[in-house]
């Protein structure tokens, strides 16, 4: 879990809270989610920026104390939910910018050497704010409560 404090990001190792670096831009209500256990990669996704939602990603890889700038979002979003399915996939959900509450889902896909497949996905979600907390289930599963 990391949070920004003024200019200095800090991480909790299950014991203490540690300085892992200086997070390059001012931003709250973003979202987070860390893909490859404890060595693997950070990625921080949108949130309020100085003045209104922002669209940038940054991300520290094997647990470094350095920051880069990774692929933006398709839609800028701040108040949103970021979550990882099955390893490979980030869903974002919900949020706002500063002219629409509750937007569209967006899906990254990552893809070994290919990178990342990004798609704005035709789910709208109206007055999902406020990190909405999903709820997944597997298809097949559902299909048993008919």
């Amino acid at each position: 879990m990391c949070f920004k404090l003024g200019a200095l990001a800090i991480a909790y190792d299950g014991s203490a809270w540690n300085t892992v670096g200086e997070f390059p831009i001012v931003v709250d209500n973003h979202s987070a989610v860390v893909i490859g256990g404890d060595s693997g990669a950070v990625y921080v996704f949108g949130g309020w920026g100085m003045t209104n939602a922002i669209d940038n990603t940054f991300l520290t890889l094997d647990g470094g104390s350095s920051w880069i700038k990774g692929p933006t979002l398709l839609s800028k979003r701040a108040q949103h939910r970021s979550v990882l399915v099955d390893g490979y996939v980030i869903l974002h959900l919900g949020g706002r910018n500063a002219t629409d509450v509750g937007m569209d889902v967006e899906m990254w896909t990552f893809q070994d050497a290919a990178g990342i497949s990004r798609t704005q996905l035709d789910w709208h979600l109206p007055n999902f704010t406020l990190y909405p907390e999903p709820f997944l289930v597997d298809y097949k599963d559902a299909q048993k409560c008919k």
